[in-house]
């Protein structure tokens, strides 16, 4: 996963999509999600998933809004946006380099949406 996670960065920001996750250098993931930032999800997603490519939304709901932790009294604007622009792409350690570089082309390709 640390392989696969690291082939995603290199080619997304390659494509310039650079809102991919930053671990820092004393950290390590167990990446059991690889989730980016793109605007007009839904329209990327449905995109993607035409080309073959499965996405997933794990956390719709920002945490500020989560029922044990909501206050109304609380705005959280950043967190509420970015709720509506992250998705996760595919996952697992046998992703293959050539799978990946196939995910990220699509992202790149995808027209009329600026990443």
């Amino acid at each position: 996963r640390q392989q696969v996670a690291a082939r995603y960065t290199h080619l997304l920001n390659e494509a310039g999509i650079s809102t991919t996750p930053y671990i820092a250098p004393y950290n390590q993931s167990a990446w059991a999600q690889y989730t980016i930032q793109v605007p007009a999800r839904e329209q990327v997603q449905e995109r993607l998933k035409a080309a073959g490519v499965p996405t997933a939304v794990h956390y719709p709901i920002p945490l500020n809004k989560q029922p044990a932790v909501a206050d109304a009294t609380v705005t959280l604007p950043v967190g509420n946006a970015v709720a509506q622009r992250v998705m996760s792409l595919p996952m697992h350690a046998y992703l293959s380099d050539g799978q990946v570089a196939n995910i990220a082309q699509n992202l790149r390709g995808i027209a009329g949406i600026r990443l």
